[in-house]
């Protein structure tokens, strides 16, 4: 909801909000890239994650941060991407984004 949104400030975690540096090198996957329609595809490889050891590194509500900015992320790449050309959204103004998770040893 919008007041969840303001609750975590959302709208700001792309310019203000510096990730620790257990998230930068322990969360895992990312933006791998983008398909033939310019939307982002993403990779979690959640069975490799160690939920214990990233909880008791990081507070909850830190890693919910660091994922919203992730989001948020690839929000403004597709933004960007809509308004080049050569990339057909399948809806104007609307965003599709593409997982690839991986459950493996979960």
């Amino acid at each position: 909801s919008l007041n969840w949104r303001i609750q975590i400030a959302a709208d700001s975690l792309i310019d203000e909000y510096e990730p620790s540096a257990v998230l930068k090198n322990y969360y895992p996957g990312g933006l791998v890239g983008h398909d033939r329609e310019g939307c982002p595809v993403w990779i979690l490889p959640l069975g490799d994650l160690d939920i214990k050891g990233l909880f008791y590194s990081v507070k909850k509500t830190e890693i919910v941060r660091y994922t919203v900015r992730m989001l948020e992320l690839s929000e403004e790449d597709m933004k960007r991407k809509s308004e080049q050309k050569k990339y057909k959204l399948p809806i104007p103004n609307s965003t599709y984004h593409k997982y690839i998770v991986h459950l493996d040893e979960v």
